[in-house]
């Protein structure tokens, strides 16, 4: 089993994008702490963010993602 996710970051036009993205996770942390939040910037402001969790964390996070596809 996929023991977390990773979702490819693009920066966006303003380049404001990593302080969004740090207010999601802050704000998905409060409403389900027993996810975990890896967030990696690369030079050009690209990046990886990777969520992981419990497996029942993990079937959560799945179902959305399959919702939005």
């Amino acid at each position: 089993m996929v023991d977390h996710f990773k979702f490819g970051v693009l920066p966006k036009p303003k380049g404001d994008f990593i302080e969004k993205l740090a207010d999601d996770m802050l704000a998905e942390k409060k409403c389900c702490p027993f996810l975990q939040f890896d967030l990696s910037i690369q030079a050009n402001n690209t990046g990886v963010w990777k969520i992981s969790g419990s497996p029942r964390a993990k079937e959560m996070i799945k179902s959305m993602v399959e919702k939005d596809e």
